[in-house]
């Protein structure tokens, strides 16, 4: 199994499988650093809807990690739920900061398709991409590509 990442390493864990749980109505959590440790993966937040309901969270002199759950599909009592990890890398992160996150993003990725089945993940550098995020993630999950 693969470690846990997360400084937090319990908040971390239940923040990824209630975003897994279909009875639970959370569908994203955002993870990322802290001002005052910026070597560490935590578990910052998590929360119900779309993108602006952690967008305030992604800026230009940040990285996070979002695990998104798009509804690909409803019919009726069934839906199919599509899981996506997104690195945020804000464009004035400063470089040996943002290849540090390469690696904490794998590491995120891998403990948590072992928790949820993921479908893939994604990282943006484009504040305007940010705008279209959700429908980018729905468009691109509901035609099988992963990124």
């Amino acid at each position: 199994m693969a470690p846990n990442p997360f400084v937090n390493g319990e908040e971390g864990k239940e923040a990824i499988l209630n975003v897994g749980d279909p009875k639970s109505e959370t569908n994203w959590a955002v993870f990322g650093y802290t001002p005052d440790n910026k070597k560490e993966v935590t578990f910052l937040k998590k929360g119900n809807g779309y993108l602006d309901a952690f967008r305030g969270m992604l800026t230009d002199t940040n990285l996070a990690y979002i695990l998104y759950g798009v509804l690909e599909s409803s019919d009726g009592d069934y839906s199919t739920v599509k899981y996506m990890l997104v690195a945020w890398v804000g464009q004035k992160v400063k470089p040996l900061h943002r290849a540090r996150s390469a690696h904490h993003r794998v590491a995120i990725y891998q403990y948590a398709s072992e928790l949820i089945p993921m479908h893939g993940e994604l990282q943006v550098r484009d504040p305007s991409l940010v705008d279209s995020l959700s429908n980018y993630l729905r468009s691109s999950l509901m035609t099988g590509i992963h990124l």
